[in-house]
């Protein structure tokens, strides 16, 4: 067996592994980052959701 051929081999099999997945919508983030550029600190924020 010659190096290649290992190789294909030992691939997952794309048809029945990797098939994509439904998705869901992304929620919005809840955060907001500021940056205090005195300090260089960042500061994270929870919105409200209303």
């Amino acid at each position: 067996m010659t190096e290649q051929q290992s190789l294909e081999n030992s691939a997952p099999n794309s048809n029945s592994e990797c098939q994509p997945q439904p998705r869901n919508p992304l929620r919005p983030n809840p955060f907001t980052t500021y940056r205090d550029p005195q300090t260089g600190q960042w500061i994270v924020v929870k919105r409200a959701i209303t």
